[in-house]
């Protein structure tokens, strides 16, 4: 077969396969075993309903979709806000005057998070006993 040929087998082949995901193919994310669940780096998992974290050793979870993580204070905010500087009176600030949905003010200041929450074993998500927890 001419050289030409091969290569456009291979475009074609290329092509018609459909793409797969980080998760399906199994690369740096963890399967959680359940839709409520997300895959967190490096091999924990958290409420698929929240964020993950990062963490040392592992990634922790916040309660909150799109948040911003504090690991400094073990805590997060709301992805609209940011952490605070070292000092502060509460462990979030409103810098900006944006507002999140069906919000009627939130000014600038500081404002309390959310605790980080421990991250379960891939192996078991739905077990509170695969809490992993390195305190």
């Amino acid at each position: 077969m001419a050289p030409g040929h091969l290569l456009g087998a291979s475009v074609v082949l290329l092509l018609s396969t459909s793409a797969l995901t980080i998760r399906e193919l199994g690369l740096g994310v963890p399967d959680c075993g359940s839709d409520d669940y997300m895959g967190c780096e490096p091999d924990t998992c958290c409420p698929a309903d929240g964020t993950c974290c990062p963490g040392s050793p592992v990634a922790e979870c916040c309660q909150v979709q799109d948040a911003t993580c504090c690991p400094e204070t073990n805590t997060c905010c709301y992805g609209f806000m940011q952490c605070s500087p070292a000092g502060s009176p509460k462990p979030c600030e409103m810098v900006h005057q944006n507002k999140p949905v069906n919000s009627t003010s939130w000014p600038p200041g500081f404002y309390d998070g959310f605790d980080l929450l421990p991250s379960t074993s891939p192996n078991s998500p739905l077990d509170p006993s695969s809490y992993v927890n390195f305190a």
